[in-house]
């Protein structure tokens, strides 16, 4: 098993339509193209990322409304950083119902 296969998974488990973040798409094969969901959207910060947003996460979490089934977080490895969107996250993470 793999990430995809896990985030995959977990989304089979949801009624649609289902949602999905990736924090750092970086290589949108390696894991983003391969998620499927009816809602994609990808945050990173490298204009050369093929994401739908391409600025920081801070950024983004200032200006989205959009509720989220997962939220992958792979952007900055800095414990700093990687704190402030898990704590970011949780305010757009769609109720377990």
């Amino acid at each position: 098993m793999d990430r995809t296969f896990i985030i995959n998974y977990y989304l089979h488990t949801k009624k649609n339509p289902t949602h999905y973040l990736e924090i750092g798409v970086r290589n949108p094969d390696s894991n983003f193209n391969r998620v499927i969901a009816s809602v994609k959207d990808g945050v990173d910060i490298d204009s050369g990322s093929k994401c739908n947003y391409i600025m920081s996460s801070d950024e983004f979490f200032s200006k989205n409304s959009t509720k989220y089934d997962i939220i992958f977080i792979d952007g900055d490895h800095l414990f700093e950083q990687v704190y402030k969107d898990v704590i970011n996250s949780l305010r757009f993470l769609e109720v377990i119902k």
